[in-house]
């Protein structure tokens, strides 16, 4: 056997021996189980699918949320994320080629339903009018996803104008009057403190305005709305609040919410 022969043998049996050696590097994944409107942990059912078909099941803890999963290096993984009480998510993700036991952090989020929670809240409308922005066309996409998978769950699609008209609310100070005739030296002046309502706008006008997105809605739903007998549309004609804290609660004054309604433990 010649010289170059000989290398050639050892070689390949490198070659074969690292790429045996980078598909048995072994990956541990940890993470949390969040739930992406409030960040609290959530328990759910995780099912992990490798490529050589093999499906994994565990389930993240039902205080922390925490999980854990060891991989191969180089593997492409789905995850499905299920539980009776969560919308049905899978994502696919990558575990780099490690080439040495490597340990990597990987947090999911989940949509979680509670009866009067809110899962969605956006302003779906051009501001005074019943326009309808292709926010809400892709949301209303994933409402229909989650009502299909999740067939425990009823939704309400609450409708303002809260985006368009506001109230600020103003505190002031009014004098108490004496009426017991003290002298000027033994009385003080005392106030107590009121807070008034300012606006601009009739109430009239935020009825007619909701009353044309509940029909924009009740419109779209009828051509691409799915499992339409759990979804129910409401009106809501209070105004949203002018104040400093709405800039704190991106929530207070959106023009329609997605809430809710029911929800039965399919685990029962």
């Amino acid at each position: 056997m010649t010289i170059k022969a000989i290398l050639a043998i050892i070689m390949c049996f490198l070659i074969g021996f690292n790429l045996h050696s980078a598909q048995s590097v072994q990956v541990f994944m940890k993470g949390k189980v969040i739930d992406e409107l409030t960040g609290t942990p959530v328990s759910v059912n995780i099912e992990f699918r490798t490529p050589n078909g093999k499906k994994i099941k565990i389930q993240s803890n039902s205080i922390t949320g925490a999980y854990e999963q060891i991989f191969n290096a180089g593997d492409s993984v789905e995850v499905i994320l299920t539980n009776w009480d969560i919308a049905r998510k899978s994502e696919s993700i990558y575990i780099e080629n490690y080439q040495k036991y490597t340990e990597i952090e990987r947090n999911f989020y989940v949509t979680r339903f509670t009866v009067g929670g809110t899962i969605a809240a956006m302003n779906a409308f051009r501001q005074n009018e019943a326009e309808i922005l292709p926010i809400f066309t892709t949301k209303l996409d994933e409402i229909n996803k989650m009502l299909l998978f999740n067939r425990n769950v009823k939704f309400e699609i609450l409708i303002s104008a809260k985006d368009t008209y506001k109230v600020e609310h103003r505190i002031i100070k009014e004098k108490i009057v004496d009426k017991t005739k003290k002298k000027k030296k033994e009385s003080k002046e005392q106030f107590i403190e009121k807070v008034i309502e300012i606006k601009n706008f009739n109430d009239e006008d935020i009825r007619n305005l909701v009353n044309l997105r509940v029909n924009s809605i009740k419109s779209l739903l009828q051509q691409k709305g799915k499992f339409l007998d759990r979804i129910t549309v409401k009106e809501d004609y209070s105004p949203g609040l002018l104040s400093d804290k709405s800039a704190d609660n991106p929530q207070l004054n959106v023009s329609l919410k997605v809430n809710v309604s029911e929800i039965k433990n399919a685990m029962n």
